[in-house]
């Protein structure tokens, strides 16, 4: 049986709920012609690590916002509510470089992505049905890390917590989460969510010394990760995020702008806790695609029409940009 988190619980939780195929359940992501072409053909999207992305400040800043309100409240809270806030990750920093992101928009026709991604070329964005989970993609059928281990791996070790284990293997998912913008702990709605993280605690009895953590911020991580600086605002961003290892099991590297960058493939599956086998034959949640802003959009959908009939998606629908942009 494979586990979704450090706790070794088998986890039965599904954060999306269906919805119908209207513009509403949609989320487009915007690439290129290549990135279009590799999508579709191998049925794989990337999530690349947040660190590597155009936002220097990617998960900082909700992350460091909530913290400083926290310690602005924390003389007036219960040590025991103070014990399960910290316990549950208020004030723990994630590191970016191990969160992977996918990023989407709310708006398949969008002008400020439309230049990110043109660069004089045809652009698209694809329209993702936000209710189908998306799962992280296995790099082999391995079970322990493949030979020769790297210096000081304590492969094939007996652990009595198979947390331990450096090849124990877990995934962490949080599904599509509309960003919210941000400037800094002074926003309303910063606080509103450490208050209502405090409304949900319960004091533990004398007897029951448990601590009765929120669960969403146990399986998904801190509600700051869908946080975003004020001057990324106009993208209306949507994002699902992953926490996964080991490692050596699902992370692949590319060339980027930042030098080598990690990223994990995600498909279509049954939970977002359950990896698919590297082999797994899927098939992504595209509702449609609109093409970006060009002077050539009858031959650009005629191309697109023949790519997606040829690779099994031949019901999605094909829109053209009506942005005036050029």
């Amino acid at each position: 049986m494979r586990f979704s988190v450090a706790s070794g619980l088998p986890i039965a939780i599904v954060l999306s709920v269906g919805a119908a195929e209207t513009d509403a359940s949609l989320v487009w992501h915007y690439t290129t012609a290549s990135g279009l072409l590799g999508i579709v053909t191998t049925g794989r999207l990337w999530a690349t690590s947040a660190a590597f992305m155009n936002d220097a400040r990617e998960l900082r800043t909700g992350q460091e916002a909530l913290t400083r309100y926290f310690e602005s409240r924390r003389e007036s809270l219960a040590d025991w509510q103070v014990e399960q806030l910290e316990t549950a990750g208020i004030g723990r920093s994630r590191d970016p470089f191990d969160v992977y992101l996918l990023s989407a928009s709310a708006d398949g026709d969008l002008l400020t992505l439309w230049r990110n991604y043109g660069g004089g070329e045809v652009a698209y964005s694809i329209g993702l049905d936000d209710s189908i989970q998306l799962v992280p993609v296995e790099t082999s059928g391995l079970a322990t890390h493949p030979e020769p281990v790297p210096p000081g791996y304590r492969n094939g070790a007996s652990y009595e917590n198979r947390e331990d284990d450096p090849d124990y293997e877990f995934v962490m998912s949080s599904q599509w989460q509309t960003v919210k913008y941000i400037e800094d702990e002074r926003d309303s709605f910063v606080h509103d969510e450490l208050e209502k993280l405090v409304s949900n605690l319960r004091n533990p009895s004398e007897t029951d010394r448990r601590l009765l953590l929120p669960p969403y911020l146990y399986f998904v991580g801190p509600p700051s990760d869908s946080w975003k600086h004020r001057g990324f605002e106009d993208e209306r961003e949507r994002r699902a995020t992953w926490e996964v290892g080991p490692s050596w099991k699902f992370v692949r590297y590319r060339a980027g702008r930042f030098g080598l960058v990690p990223y994990i493939e995600v498909s279509a599956g049954q939970s977002p806790y359950v990896p698919l086998l590297f082999e797994d034959d899927t098939r992504l949640p595209i509702r449609a695609i609109t093409i970006g802003p060009t002077p050539v959009a009858g031959d650009a959908e005629r191309g697109l029409r023949a790519l997606l009939d040829a690779n099994g998606y031949g019901e999605v629908q094909i829109r053209r940009s009506v942005t005036p942009f050029r």
